[in-house]
């Protein structure tokens, strides 16, 4: 699940998504150090009948990046799984690290119910292009 902050701040499911993330990881942690569920546990867990794998489509973004440790500079880029999404503060937060977000046109900001205030957004100022020799 990803968590869209909004302008006035509010964080929508972020209680219940920690939540989740904090019983996940323990659940790996378990797993890790040889201590699969026991048989009591999995008597609790529902049955999936008929099962397959699936995939499923995450959220991410996309955009040109500046300043990533392993991506070129100026190359486009598709994130890992995006987490929180909070435009309006100029941040966002993948599986792997944070973005800073630098304001977009007020259409798109709209869609969001709110305009950009584009004064607060950290500014981030990619480099200037090259022109060929």
């Amino acid at each position: 699940m990803s968590i869209f902050i909004t302008a006035d701040g509010n964080t929508r499911h972020l209680d219940e998504e920690l939540e989740l993330l904090h019983r996940l990881v323990a659940d790996l942690e378990r797993i890790r150090q040889g201590d699969a569920p026991s048989r009591r546990e999995l008597s609790q867990a529902p049955i999936l009948d008929d099962w397959s794998l699936g995939m499923r489509l995450q959220p991410c973004l996309t955009g040109t990046v500046h300043g990533h440790p392993l991506i070129a500079r100026g190359h486009r880029s598709v994130t890992s799984e995006l987490h929180v999404f909070a435009p309006h503060h100029g941040y966002a937060r993948t599986m792997s690290r944070f973005y800073r977000l630098p304001a977009r046109s007020q259409v798109w900001c709209r869609a969001f119910e709110a305009p950009c205030p584009s004064s607060r957004l950290p500014q981030v100022h990619p480099p200037a292009a090259r022109s060929p020799p």
